[in-house]
């Protein structure tokens, strides 16, 4: 939210006395406080951004994504929201059943270290997964995994909402 930047006046009211209390130096301040502000950027849509492990295949198009945004705080920590729907647009999983969907992370970052977090809401097709869904953090990209240890199979079509905070290099 953009910060209001009106002058400093020492005034009695009247706008005949007073100075302007070093307004440069004050607009100088807002601009540092703004600039550490995060912002929602979204992510444009890029089929090569979903994948499968192995021989595992993930085919999403752009009607399957309700959501997928990001803001980078600082610059070390990501906040990453998606929703990827079950019940518009193709997202199907193909090929051979192994252990893990991969999302490719935005903006060309990469993971700082790795870590394991709770997808919000997992489902195929519509029906939540046993114990959920779960992702991995390394490198440019998460691991989603059932938090089953059973495979993705060819024929799934996994909906997916979660928002993810994670520390970026």
């Amino acid at each position: 939210m953009p910060i209001t930047r009106t002058p400093w006046i020492d005034d009695d009211g009247t706008g005949t006395t007073g100075t302007i209390l070093n307004n440069a130096e004050k607009q100088a301040l807002y601009n540092q406080i703004d600039g550490q502000l995060p912002v929602w950027q979204n992510v444009p849509f890029n089929a090569a951004n979903f994948f499968g492990a192995g021989g595992l295949t993930w085919t999403v198009d752009a009607a399957a994504i309700s959501e997928n945004r990001y803001a980078i705080i600082g610059n070390t920590t990501m906040v990453w929201s998606f929703y990827l729907s079950w019940f518009a647009g193709v997202n199907l999983v193909g090929g051979t059943a192994a252990a893990y969907l991969m999302l490719t992370l935005p903006g060309g970052r990469s993971a700082a270290g790795s870590g394991l977090v709770a997808i919000d809401y997992c489902s195929i097709p519509g029906v939540p997964v046993g114990a959920g869904c779960s992702a991995s953090m390394t490198g440019g990209a998460i691991s989603i995994a059932k938090t089953t240890s059973a495979n993705w199979t060819p024929g799934e079509t996994p909906g997916l909402i979660a928002t993810l905070v994670l520390q970026i290099v």
